[in-house]
């Protein structure tokens, strides 16, 4: 909208409306959605091979699975993975709702939020601000580790450790590399250097209870900004 009145002039090529019985009201925002967002293919941890009936054995570790295998993700960013086509981006337009923070899928760490309108048909125009929120689950992997809640929770506390140790080591060998090791920068620990730095949130996805007291267990040991969602009880 770019004025509004009696007055106004109205350029030539604007589509007139007759909106004399209808409701102008504003868009709602989805305050945490995956519209646009494709699903992910399941990681192989199994599967029929060899002999009939028999288990296919995986090909790593599934102690210390590789990080895409156990869900902990967090580098990836939706204007990577959006599709502007998706036909749920639509239906929510339907319903009333013209903009949504939108987060990856996945497991425990599936990536970072971007504010997102529903309107256009590339995906550079539609995400408005990108990696806004640092999404976060209590969901384990498949068949791998971290597959349970208090697995999820162990891993979360060691990889924010983890992060901070490398953010401390990257700004040493900046200052003064002599006599240092080359920091690693992993992709995966600098997700977590916006939230150490208080700049980013963490929107933790907590549907029960036990999810918010776990939560708030995490929050309040490792000390990050965060904003609960998807509560269905509380």
């Amino acid at each position: 909208i770019q004025e509004v009145g009696k007055t106004v002039t109205i350029p030539a090529d604007a589509e007139v409306i007759n909106a004399d019985s209808m409701y102008v009201y504003a868009g709602f925002i989805d305050g945490l959605s995956s519209t646009g967002i494709p699903r992910p293919e399941q990681a192989q941890t199994g599967g029929q091979g060899g002999a009939r009936g028999q288990q296919q054995r995986p090909t790593y570790d599934t102690g210390n699975p590789p990080n895409d295998v156990a869900g902990i993700t967090p580098e990836v960013r939706v204007k990577d993975v959006f599709k502007a086509n998706d036909k749920s981006i639509e239906e929510l337009r339907k319903a009333g709702f013209t903009v949504a923070h939108v987060v990856p899928r996945g497991n425990m760490l599936p990536g970072t939020g971007a504010i997102v309108l529903l309107s256009g048909d590339a995906t550079d125009k539609m995400v408005l601000r990108d990696q806004t929120s640092f999404f976060s689950q209590l969901t384990g992997a498949q068949r791998a580790y971290p597959n349970t809640v208090i697995a999820v929770m162990a891993k979360y506390r060691e990889l924010y450790k983890q992060a901070e140790l490398a953010k401390a080591h990257e700004a040493a060998y900046q200052k003064n590399p002599a006599g240092m090791a080359r920091p690693n920068y992993s992709r995966t620990l600098q997700a977590f250097y916006p939230v150490i730095e208080k700049k980013q949130p963490v929107f933790f996805a907590a549907p029960d209870m036990k999810s918010i007291h776990r939560i708030f267990t995490l929050q309040n040991d490792l000390k990050f900004p965060m904003v609960l969602a998807d509560l269905k009880q509380g």
